[in-house]
C-alpha cells in the first residue's frame, strides 16, 4: 500500500484540491467534470490506490486543511464502503495506520474538523474491525490523554462518537454485530466512566486554577475538554445503566457543575436524558429510584436559586431555568413512583413547578404548563372531584392509587393548587391585551411563529379544561369573576375586544368541559353549580352593548353557554329571544351599492348571531326543541319586514333543523319540508332551469346584468340554496353513514332521501354552464369583468400559498354575499365569489349523493353526468381540477357498485386521468428543469405579484399532484380490490405462473382489473406512477407508492405480459432513479421494499432487473451472485432490505441520495463535507449511452 502511495499521490491531491478551485468559463467546467470524474475513479478503482492516496495526503504535513480533510473522508469511504474487499492483513494495517493519525491530528494549532474527521474515521474501523482491536484501543487512548489538553479533547471526541455510530447510526450492521459491539462497549463502561470523572475532576480544577492565575487561555483548553467529557457522557447516558453512572460519581459530577456557568447547561442535559428514560423492571429498580430522586434533589437547589429574585434573573439564567423544567417536567411524567411515602418531596415538587408556571419568560413557564397537563391527565375524571385521596389540610398533594388499567401513580392535588393553577392560566390567557381585567400585562414577544402561538393558547384551554372538569365549582367562581369584570369594564369603556374574546374563549372551554363530551356530574354537584351559572347567564342576558363587534362577541358568550342550558330548560326561552334582540339591533346591508364601513361590519356580525343560535341549538339539544314554534314565528315576521337576508335565514333555518332533528322523527320531516321545499319546487319549474341553466350565455345574463336588486337578489338566492342544501345534506350523511353506504335498495325513512332525487340534475346543468366560462371559445369572448372574475383574488392566492391572516372565500360561504359587494371591485368580486360557492358547493353535492346515496345518484344516466362534468376539462385551472378530484372523482370511484364501474368510471376516468398526466408531465418538466411552472391558464395573473407568481403556480402545481397521487392509492386500495393478497402474503407462497392476461385470478370485483384492462387509464395511470417518482415532492411520492406495490402484485398473479416488461423494466429503473433524489429521503424504505417485490417476484422470469443492476460497474456478475445467494437465505424482509441497501449503495457511490440523506449525522463528523460529484453519472451516461443503473451513477 506504502509503495503504491507515490504513484497516486499527485492524482489524488489534485482531485482533492479541485473544489478549492474558483473557475469559470466552459473549458474550466470541463476541468471541473473531469476531475469528478477522477474522483469518482479514485473510489470505485483498486482499494490499495485508494488507501495509499488516502493515507498519503493526510499525512502530508505540508498540504492545507482542505485537503488533508479529503484524505479523511477519503479513507472513511474505503472503510465504510469498501472494508470487505479487504484482505485480513490490509484491514490490520489500515487498522494500525488509523489509530497512528490520532496524535499526529491531535495538536493544538490543527483545526477542529480534522480531528472531528479523524475521530469519526476510528469510530468507524472499530466498527467494521474485529473487537479485539477496541479492547487494545481503550488503554491506548486512555495513555495518550493525558499528554495534553488537545489530545484529551480528540481522545473524548473518539469515546464520543464510537456509542452514536454503534447505537444510533447503525442501519448498516447486521444484527449480532450490533449486540456484539454494543455488548463489548458496555463491558468498557467499568473504564470509561472512571475516565470520565477523572476527566472532569482534572481539567475543571485545572481550568480554575489556570484562571486564578490569569493564564486564560491554557484555562480555555482545560475547560474544552471538561465539555468535551460532557459531550462524550450524554452519549452514553440514554442507554448506559444507570446505575453504573451513578457508582461512579457522575451525577454529583453534574450536580457540582450546575454551578458553573460554562458547564450547568450540558450537566443538566445529562440529567435530563436520565430522567427521560423508562423505569427498569429488574432488580435495579431500586437504584434507578435512588437515581432519580438524588437528581431531583440537585435540580430542587438549582430551581429555587432561580426563583429566588427572578427580577433580577439574567438571560443565560432564563435559558438554564428552561433545562432545568424541562428536566422536572421529565421526573414528574415519568417517575412518580419515586417518590412514594415521600410527602417533602412532593410538596416541594409543586411548589417548584407552580414558581416556574409563574416564570416571566414563557419558554420556562411553558415547560411547566406541560407539567401540569401531565399530571392532571394522569388524574382519573372519576376521582378528579371526588372526595377521596383529597390532601389533608396544609398539603399541596398526595400520591395516590389509580385503576388497574392506569400505569404507575398519580399526585392528588389540592383545592389550593387548583386555585392556583387555574389564575395563573388565566393570567398568561390575557396577557398580550393592552387592558387586561385581573392580568399582569406580560408580552409574548418569544413567540415569533403565529402557528406556535396558537398551539401554546390551546394547550392553556387545555390546562383549563382539566381544571374544570375535577374542579367544577372552582372553574365557575373564578370564571363568574373574569366576565363579570369583563361586563362591567365595558359599560366603563375600559376593555379591549381582545381581552373580551379571551374570556369568551375560557368561558366556552369550561362550560364545555362541565356539561358536554363524556363528563357526568352528580345531582349533587349540578344543584351546587346551578345557581352560580344561572346569575352568570342572568347578567350576560341583562348587559345591552353597543357596536357591531361587541355585539357579536355578546353572542359567542351566550351560545358559550349552550351546553349549560339542557340542564336549565326555563332560560332556553330568554336566551333565544336575546339572540334575536341582538340581530335586529344590527343595521341591514345597505340596499343600495354603496360601500358603507359600518354596515359591512354590521352585516359580517349579523351573520355570526345567526351562526351562535346555530350553535346553541347544537349545544342545547332537546331544550331547544321546545320552542320551534317560536323560531318559526320569528323567522316568518322578520322575513314579511324584510329584517332577515338570506345568508342569514339559512343558518336560522340549519338551526331549526337540529332542533326539529331533536325532537323527533315526524317533527324533523315537517322542518325538511319547510325548508327544502321551496327551493325543490323552484329548481323543478322549467322556465327557472331554461332562463338560468339551459346555456352559459343565460348565467352569463345573470351574472352581468345586475340592473336592479332583484335580479341582484335572484343571482344570490340561487347561490344560497345551493349552500344551504350542501350544509343540510352533509349534516344528514353524518348521522347515518353506516346505513346510507350500504347501496340497496331501500324504502325512503329520511326526508333528505326525496329532496336527493331532484337535486343532482340541476346541479349538473349549472356546472356545465360554469365550466364553459373557462372554454377558450367563450372565455375570450367575455366582458372583462367576468374575464377579471375567472381569476383568483388577491385574497385567494395569499389563502392558497398560506400567508397569514388569509382566509378562503369558501371557509365563510354564508358571508360571500357580504364580502363580495363591499370589496373595491364590487361586481367582480361577487361573480368571483359566487363562482367559486357555487363551483365548490356543487362539486361536495355530487361527492355526498355518490357516497351516500348511491341508487339515486348512481341510477342518473352516465352519459349525461360524464358531459356535464368533463365536456370542457381540457379548461379546468389546477385548482379546479383539485377539487373535482377530491369532491367528486373520488367519491365516485370509492362508492360505484362493481356491476357499473364500466358504464360509470369508464367514463369518467379517462378524461380526467389524461388530462392531469398531460399537464403535470409539462409542468413538472418545466419546474424540474426551469426552476418555474408557467401555468398556461393565466390563472396566477396579477399584478404586482412578481417573485410570489411562482410560488402560487408551484403550489398549485403541488396540491394538484398530490390529489392525483391520492386517486392513485384509491385504485389500489384494500377495500377495493378484495382478492388481491398484499406483498407479503404473495412473497410467502410460491407463485405459479399465470395464463397471459388471466385477470380472473385478480377478481372481476377489483378495481385494478378495470384500471389494468381500460386500455386509456391503465396508460395515464401507469405514466402517473412512473413520473410521480420523480417529483421532487414526498407526500405525492408516498401516495404513488402505494399504486405501484398493488401494480407489482397484479403483474405477478395476472401473468400480463406487458404489465410484467412494464414493472420489470419502467418501474424497476424508476425506483432507482428516486432513489437519486434526496427529497425521497422519507419514502426510501417503501421504494427498496418496492425494488425487493420486483426483483423477488419478476427476476426469475424477466431479464430486464438483472441487466439494470448489472449496467454499474460496481456490480459484477459474482456480486449478484452473491447478492442473490444472501436473500435465499433468509425470509427476513428486514435483512432483504438491508441487502438491497448495501448493495445499492455499493454500486451508487453516493448518488443514490435518498439512501445516504436519510442517515443524519451528528454535529461532530463532516463538519467541511463537500459535495459529493452526483453529476459524473450524467457526464458519462451523455458519452458512452450506459442505460439501467449506470446511467443514475
Amino acid at each position: 500500500m506504502a509503495a503504491a502511495a507515490g504513484a497516486a499521490v499527485a492524482g489524488g491531491a489534485a482531485a482533492a484540491a479541485v473544489p478549492r478551485t474558483a473557475t469559470a468559463g466552459g473549458g474550466q467546467r470541463a476541468d471541473t467534470q473531469g476531475s469528478k470524474g477522477r474522483q469518482w475513479q479514485l473510489k470505485t478503482g483498486d482499494v490499495h490506490i485508494l488507501g495509499a492516496t488516502a493515507s498519503a495526503l493526510v499525512k502530508e504535513g505540508s498540504l492545507s486543511s482542505e485537503v488533508r480533510h479529503y484524505g479523511l473522508k477519503l479513507l472513511q469511504h474505503l472503510v465504510r464502503m469498501r472494508w470487505e474487499e479487504l484482505t485480513v492483513a490490509t484491514k490490520a494495517q489500515l487498522a494500525d495506520l488509523v489509530l497512528g493519525l490520532v496524535p499526529e491530528i491531535a495538536t493544538a494549532h490543527d483545526e477542529w474538523f480534522l480531528k472531528s474527521q479523524t475521530a469519526a474515521l476510528v469510530a468507524e474501523v472499530i466498527r467494521h474491525e474485529d473487537v479485539s482491536l477496541w479492547q487494545g484501543l481503550l488503554s491506548k487512548l486512555v495513555e495518550l490523554s493525558a499528554v495534553s489538553p488537545a489530545y484529551a479533547e480528540l481522545v473524548l471526541m473518539v469515546l464520543r462518537w464510537l456509542p452514536e455510530d454503534i447505537t444510533v447510526y447503525n442501519e448498516d450492521l447486521e444484527g449480532d454485530r450490533r449486540r456484539q459491539l454494543v455488548h463489548c462497549l458496555t463491558q468498557a463502561l467499568t473504564q470509561i466512566f472512571p475516565f470520565f470523572f477523572k476527566m472532569l475532576e482534572s481539567h475543571f480544577v485545572e481550568a480554575v486554577n489556570l484562571l486564578q492565575q490569569g493564564q486564560v487561555e491554557l484555562a480555555k483548553q482545560h475547560a474544552t475538554v471538561a465539555n468535551g467529557t460532557l459531550n462524550a457522557l450524554l452519549a452514553y447516558v440514554e442507554w448506559a445503566p444507570v446505575e453504573k453512572i451513578a457508582e461512579n460519581g457522575l451525577i454529583e459530577a453534574c450536580g457540582f457543575l450546575l454551578n458553573a456557568a460554562e458547564f450547568r447547561l450540558r450537566s443538566c442535559e445529562i440529567m435530563k436524558q436520565i430522567v427521560s428514560r423508562k423505569r427498569p423492571l429488574d432488580e435495579s429498580a431500586a437504584t434507578f429510584d435512588a437515581t432519580i430522586r438524588r437528581i431531583f434533589e440537585v435540580l430542587s437547589q438549582a430551581s429555587r436559586a432561580l426563583q429566588s429574585a427572578p427580577a433580577a434573573t439574567k438571560e443565560d439564567d432564563s435559558e438554564f431555568a428552561e433545562y432545568v423544567a424541562e428536566a422536572l417536567v421529565a421526573i414528574g411524567s415519568q417517575h412518580l413512583q419515586c417518590f412514594v411515602g415521600l410527602q417533602e418531596h412532593i410538596t416541594a415538587f409543586l411548589q417548584l413547578m407552580l414558581g416556574f408556571f409563574e416564570h416571566r419568560k414563557i419558554g420556562v413557564h411553558y415547560w411547566a404548563l406541560l407539567f401540569w397537563l401531565a399530571i392532571l391527565r394522569e388524574i382519573p375524571s372519576a376521582c378528579g372531584h371526588s372526595s377521596e385521596n383529597k390532601p389533608i389540610a396544609g398539603k399541596l398533594g398526595v400520591i395516590g392509587s389509580v385503576p388497574k388499567d392506569k400505569k404507575g401513580v398519580v399526585i392528588f392535588l389540592s383545592d389550593e393548587v387548583y386555585a392556583s393553577v387555574l389564575h395563573n392560566t388565566f393570567n398568561w390567557y390575557f396577557q398580550n391585551s393592552s387592558k387586561v381585567v385581573g392580568g399582569i400585562g406580560r408580552s409574548l414577544e418569544e413567540i415569533s411563529d403565529v402557528k406556535d402561538y396558537g398551539n401554546y393558547r390551546s394547550r392553556l384551554l387545555d390546562l383549563v379544561r382539566l381544571v374544570a372538569v375535577q374542579r367544577p365549582y372552582i372553574s365557575v367562581i373564578k370564571i363568574s369573576e373574569k366576565v363579570k369584570e369583563a361586563c362591567a369594564s365595558v359599560e366603563g369603556s375600559t376593555l379591549t375586544l381582545g381581552v373580551l374574546d379571551s374570556v369568551q374563549k375560557l368561558l366556552e372551554a369550561i362550560i364545555c368541559a362541565i356539561f358536554g363530551g363524556e363528563n357526568v356530574l352528580a345531582l349533587t354537584e349540578v344543584s351546587l353549580l346551578q345557581r352560580p351559572l344561572e346569575v352568570l347567564l342572568r347578567t350576560l342576558l341583562m348587559v345591552k352593548w353597543r357596536g357591531s363587534a361587541f355585539v357579536e362577541i355578546h353572542g359567542r358568550l351566550l351560545d358559550a353557554m349552550g351546553p349549560f342550558l339542557k340542564t336549565s330548560p326555563d332560560a332556553t326561552l330568554g336566551v333565544l329571544n336575546k339572540i334575536f334582540e341582538l340581530l335586529i339591533s344590527l343595521p341591514l346591508r345597505s340596499t343600495s351599492f354603496q360601500k358603507d364601513s359600518i354596515v359591512i361590519e354590521s352585516s359580517r356580525s349579523r351573520l355570526q348571531v345567526c351562526t351562535s343560535l346555530l350553535r346553541i341549538a347544537k349545544a342545547a339539544d332537546k331544550t331547544v326543541s321546545a320552542h320551534l314554534e317560536v323560531i318559526w314565528k320569528t323567522i316568518s315576521a322578520l322575513q314579511e319586514q324584510g329584517l332577515l337576508q338570506q345568508g342569514e335565514h339559512n343558518l336560522i333555518a340549519e338551526a331549526f333543523l337540529v332542533a326539529g332533528s331533536a325532537a323527533g322523527k315526524e317533527c324533523e320531516a315537517r322542518a325538511f319540508d319547510c325548508f327544502l321545499s321551496p327551493i325543490q319546487s323552484r329548481w323543478k319549474i322549467n322556465h327557472f332551469q331554461e332562463r338560468f341553466l339551459s346555456a352559459p350565455g343565460n348565467l352569463l345574463a345573470l351574472l352581468t346584468k345586475q340592473t336592479t336588486n332583484s335580479q341582484n337578489d335572484e343571482m344570490w338566492s340561487i347561490f344560497h340554496s345551493i349552500v344551504f342544501t350542501e350544509r343540510v345534506v352533509k349534516r344528514c350523511a353524518s348521522q347515518y353513514p353506516d346505513v346510507w353506504r350500504g347501496g340497496t335498495a331501500i324504502e325512503p325513512f329520511h326526508p333528505i332521501i326525496n329532496h336527493m332525487k331532484w337535486i343532482v340534475m340541476p346541479l349538473l346543468q349549472l356546472l356545465r354552464c360554469i365550466h364553459a366560462l373557462w372554454s377558450p371559445k367563450i372565455k375570450h369572448s367575455l366582458p372583462t369583468i367576468v374575464q377579471g372574475a375567472l381569476r383568483m383574488s388577491s385574497a385567494e392566492q395569499a389563502s392558497v400559498i398560506g400567508e397569514a391572516g388569509t382566509k378562503s372565500a369558501k371557509a365563510n360561504a354564508s358571508d360571500v354575499e357580504t364580502q363580495a359587494e363591499n370589496q373595491v371591485d364590487g361586481n367582480e368580486n361577487e361573480i368571483r365569489n359566487w363562482l367559486k360557492g357555487v363551483r365548490d358547493s356543487s362539486y361536495s353535492l355530487l361527492g355526498l349523493a355518490a357516497t351516500h346515496f348511491r341508487d339515486i345518484f348512481f341510477g342518473h344516466d352516465s352519459d349525461v353526468v360524464q358531459i356535464s362534468l368533463l365536456e370542457n376539462i381540457e379548461a379546468m385551472e389546477y385548482r379546479h381540477m383539485r377539487l373535482f378530484l377530491h369532491f367528486v372523482v373520488i367519491p365516485l370511484v370509492k362508492s360505484c357498485p362493481e356491476h357499473l364501474r364500466e358504464v360509470w368510471l369508464g367514463k369518467i376516468l379517462p378524461s380526467s386521468l389524461i388530462f392531469c398526466e398531460s399537464a403535470l408531465s409539462l409542468s413538472w418538466t418545466n419546474l424540474l428543469k426551469n426552476g418555474a411552472v408557467k401555468l398556461s391558464d393565466g390563472a396566477c395573473k396579477s399584478e404586482g405579484l412578481g417573485i410570489k407568481e411562482e410560488v402560487l403556480e408551484e403550489k398549485l402545481l403541488r396540491d394538484l399532484s398530490r390529489e392525483t397521487c391520492i386517486l392513485l392509492a384509491v385504485f389500489a386500495s384494500p377495500s377495493l380490490n378484495p382478492n388481491l393478497p398484499s406483498g407479503e402474503q404473495l412473497l410467502q407462497t410460491r407463485l405459479e405462473p399465470s395464463k397471459p392476461d388471466c385477470f380472473a385470478t385478480i377478481g372481476s370485483d377489483s378495481m385494478m382489473s378495470l384500471v389494468i384492462r381500460h386500455h386509456s387509464i391503465a396508460k395515464a395511470s401507469l405514466s402517473l406512477c412512473i413520473q410521480a417518482l420523480k417529483w421532487s415532492d414526498s407526500e405525492a411520492v408516498h401516495k404513488a407508492l402505494i399504486f405501484c406495490g398493488t401494480t407489482v402484485i397484479v403483474a405477478a398473479i395476472s401473468g400480463n405480459v406487458d404489465l410484467q416488461n412494464f414493472v420489470a423494466t419502467d418501474l424497476f429503473t424508476a425506483i432507482i432513479e428516486a432513489l437519486t433524489m434526496d427529497s425521497n429521503s422519507s419514502a426510501q424504505a417503501e421504494l427498496i421494499n418496492l425494488f425487493r417485490m420486483i426483483y423477488l417476484l419478476m427476476a426469475q422470469q424477466h431479464a430486464a432487473p438483472r441487466q439494470i443492476l448489472q449496467s454499474s460497474p460496481a456490480i459484477t456478475g459474482e456480486v449478484l451472485l452473491a447478492f442473490e445467494n444472501a436473500l435465499t437465505t433468509t425470509s427476513s424482509a428486514k435483512e432483504h432490505r438491508q441487502y438491497i441497501k448495501s448493495l445499492l449503495m455499493q454500486a451508487g457511490v453516493g448518488n443514490l441520495k435518498a439512501l445516504t440523506a436519510a442517515k443524519t449525522r451528528s454535529s461532530i463528523t463532516n463538519v467541511a463535507n463537500r459535495p459529493r460529484p452526483t453529476q459524473v453519472a450524467a457526464i458519462e451516461s451523455e458519452e458512452t449511452g450506459n442505460i439501467g443503473l449506470a446511467a443514475f451513477m
